[in-house]
């Protein structure tokens, strides 16, 4: 009978120990989840995490009028020469653009652009959303991400940019035709490590035009950035 209650007496403080040790190691993961979670970009790897990294391009025409025989050069989000949503717009994974609407990529001045046909339009909306493949620097995306390009006269400021920007527009319309042009892009990381978090970019140019066009205009652009969340858990 002793060496019965001598066992479980052992038994019963090996599973103290036990609970004891298997509580420290948790409070030591989530010390260092939270340590690890103040060090942004670089906790990202110590918890094995992987964001969700986008570039979304969207184009939105507004005309007071049908215009026709159109031909539109657009600026695209651009980084060294490459646009990834040009590439799947021209590829057909966009939105939007319809049996109406033709399209492909232009390369002007370090930057690509996205060539629209149409035989008329009077209001559309299309783009397109493309994966990145590695963060996108959302802090300082005017040298380390793709924005909408070309970028000349640029103006920087804390987490703000303003530049010029270059649109082609070439169509037919009646005099008093107001057409709107209005450029929208953003590069966003999201990730989810106890909540979900994002942070991101946003870049607009805007072209108010008035009667036919022939000819290249220069357009306002202006860019947002460090928007979001730059801890990874807290």
């Amino acid at each position: 009978m002793p060496n019965r209650i001598i066992i479980g007496i052992n038994m019963e403080g090996t599973a103290k120990l036990l609970a004891l040790i298997t509580g420290v190691l948790l409070i030591c993961v989530v010390i260092l989840m939270i340590i690890a979670g103040f060090f942004y970009p670089g906790g990202f790897s110590v918890l094995g995490v992987v964001p969700d990294s986008t570039y979304s391009y969207d184009v939105s025409i507004k005309a007071s009028s049908d215009i026709t025989d159109i031909t539109l050069f657009l600026p695209l989000p651009t980084y060294k020469e490459k646009s990834s949503v040009g590439v799947s717009i021209v590829d057909g994974e966009g939105y939007g653009f319809g049996e109406n609407i033709k399209t492909g990529l232009f390369g002007a001045k370090d930057s690509m652009m996205l060539k629209i046909s149409a035989d008329s339009l009077k209001d559309a909306e299309f783009g397109a959303k493309t994966l990145s493949g590695s963060l996108i620097d959302t802090v300082n995306p005017v040298d380390n991400s793709c924005i909408l390009s070309p970028v000349m006269e640029l103006s920087k400021g804390k987490n703000t940019a303003d530049y010029q920007t270059y649109v082609y527009a070439k169509y037919d319309a009646d005099p008093e035709c107001v057409v709107e042009i209005m450029i929208s892009a953003r590069g966003e990381n999201a990730w989810s490590v106890i909540t979900s978090k994002k942070n991101w970019y946003e870049n607009t140019a805007i072209l108010t035009l008035k009667g036919s066009q022939s000819g290249w205009q220069t357009a306002g652009a202006d860019l947002k950035s460090g928007i979001g969340d730059y801890t990874i858990v807290i």
